[in-house]
């Protein structure tokens, strides 16, 4: 009687597991338990990956030995590449690669010269290696490879005034965001179309060599000359970037019906006319640029200020100080004309952005406009000072520090994103209008800023080959001009939802370090005596309770 309802019982529990892995089989599903949601994939990341027709590749090079930061960096992103296989199954591979097996001087050297060609720029680390501090470059970051198409992704990001551990934080929310749209970008059969607008006095375009390379990994790129076209047809977006000449009113409309039919636009606009190489001794005057684009802007809820902004959170120019001996004594002093912004709204478009390099910049109002919605995104520091225009700006005054007595005009905005559905500032004017003329348009998104520099290269002065965008040769830094101009379009041309993936935010749960080193020995104690006196005192109390019942039963 007794094995026959052990027998029962064991069925009955064979049927309800073979009930489960039927129901597991057929319906898929997990539960993310973390507070943060960390390991939660997106609805656009699931999507993508269940589309995918081939193998992607991802070679991650963060393996080997690595600090405590670094390597919870690590762990984050095989955990991540781990969710992408659950969705993508066998088209996602990927594989843990360390640089540091590279031994041979010329592989390394190739190596990093492979990596620097696909944005993946080493970190200098410290670790003890038999109690000595050794310092080591490591390369975070990976390549994802498709259908023998290879894309580098940097996945070190991060805004660099925030201590490193935020940095390492920052990194781990953008996992999911940085692969995945790499992933997108190669496995897309169709891209979207951008137009860099000429025809204005629009620098050349070497100028916009090192952000026209980037955008043509997602995006194709056409240069447009506003002046020999009829419309603005077929394409997804507009970047407007410093013109310095009339738009008449046949060019104004061609711009504005592109808008009223829910394109996308990045106006990058100099209210005020000034070069640096036009200084010299003895400055320059500062004029305004008659563009003839305010009334199209004011209309669409934007006002640029014919003003200047001097900073005093900006970069540094080299400057004669002096004399030594019978040599100019050169040093890098604040040049207050060029602002490094890096006060964000917080928004997708600037999550875990580090500072942009900008130039002589000008502030920006917002206007009424129904129906418009106005995010500031870029601002100044509070340390500002503003010169009208008809002032001058000389290099002299920077020979002395500044005096922060007179930088108390507060933060000014200086890039606006606005979204909606926008009127056309043609509607309501008299005169006839173009067959298939809108008044008002279907939603779009435009992003105005008062600096066209943010988008243009330099170039080296010895060979005139083009420089990094955002790169300051003087303190040898590259800014995150690319990343920002970058992040604006994928966000105004994102159809899919996939710039949400950036709302990811994981909680800092820091350790108090003085409790730490205050109690380390106590927790030691606790770790390696409690568990084997709890296994003991477990293992004696069945002990004592099977002697018992063998002692009833006898």
């Amino acid at each position: 009687m007794h094995l026959k309802k052990s027998f029962k019982s064991v069925l009955l529990v064979l049927i309800i597991l073979i009930g489960l892995q039927v129901i597991s089989y057929n319906f898929f599903f997990r539960i993310d338990l973390t507070e943060d949601k960390s390991h939660t994939i997106s609805p656009a990341t699931k999507a993508i990956l269940r589309d995918l027709k081939e193998v992607v590749l991802i070679k991650v090079y963060l393996e080997g030995e690595l600090p405590a930061g670094f390597r919870k960096l690590r762990s984050s992103i095989q955990e991540t590449l781990n969710e992408f296989q659950v969705y993508g199954k066998a088209n996602i591979q990927f594989e843990f690669v360390d640089p540091e097996l590279i031994t041979d001087n010329k592989s390394k050297n190739e190596f990093m010269i492979s990596m620097a060609e696909k944005g993946i720029q080493p970190t200098n680390i410290f670790i003890k290696e038999q109690g000595q501090k050794i310092e080591k470059l490591i390369f975070p970051g990976a390549t994802i490879s498709y259908l023998g198409k290879e894309r580098g992704v940097m996945l070190l990001k991060g805004n660099s005034s925030t201590d490193p551990t935020e940095i390492l934080n920052q990194s781990a929310e953008n996992i999911e965001y940085e692969l995945v749209s790499a992933i997108k970008s190669l496995s897309s059969d169709k891209k979207k179309r951008i137009a860099i607008l000429t025809g204005h006095g629009e620098p050349e375009s070497i100028r916009f060599s090192d952000l026209a390379s980037s955008l043509k990994e997602t995006y194709e790129v056409k240069r447009l000359d506003i002046t020999k076209t009829d419309w603005i047809r077929n394409y997804d977006a507009i970047i407007l970037a410093q013109p310095t000449q009339f738009f008449n009113e046949a060019d104004v409309l061609k711009i504005d019906q592109f808008m009223m039919r829910g394109g996308k636009a990045m106006f990058l606009i100099d209210p005020i006319r000034i070069k640096l190489d036009s200084l010299g001794e003895r400055g320059t005057f500062i004029f305004p640029y008659e563009l003839g684009l305010d009334d199209m802007l004011f209309k669409y809820g934007i006002r640029l200020n014919k003003n200047l902004i001097q900073d005093l959170y900006c970069s540094q120019i080299p400057m004669t100080v002096g004399n030594l001996g019978d040599k100019p004594r050169i040093e890098l002093v604040p040049w207050t004309f060029f602002p490094l912004l890096n006060k964000y709204t917080k928004h997708p478009l600037t999550k875990s952005l580090d500072a942009v390099h900008s130039k002589f910049l000008s502030s920006l109002d917002t206007v009424k406009a129904l129906g418009i919605r106005k995010t500031p995104i870029l601002s100044t520091s509070e340390y500002t000072k503003i010169t009208s225009v008809l002032g001058t700006v000389d290099l002299n005054q920077m020979r002395n520090d500044p005096d922060p007595k007179q930088f108390i005009g507060g933060s000014k905005t200086v890039c606006y994103l606005l979204e909606g559905k926008f009127k056309s500032v043609f509607a309501g004017r008299p005169g006839e209008k173009p067959q298939g003329f809108m008044p008002a348009g279907i939603p779009g998104a435009i992003l105005v800023m008062s600096d066209g520099d943010v988008a243009l290269n330099d170039l080296n002065p010895k060979n005139k080959e083009p420089l990094p965008l955002g790169f300051d040769p003087y303190q040898r830094r590259t800014y995150a001009n690319k990343d920002f101009i970058m992040n604006s379009l994928n966000y105004m041309l994102d159809e899919n939802g996939l710039v949400g993936v950036k709302n990811k935010e994981l909680a800092l749960r820091p350790l108090d370090k003085s409790k730490v080193k205050e109690l380390r020995f106590k927790y030691q104690i606790i770790n390696v005596i409690v568990p084997p006196l709890v296994a003991l005192t477990f293992w004696l109390i069945i002990g004592f309770v099977r002697k018992r019942r063998m002692t009833k039963a006898s």
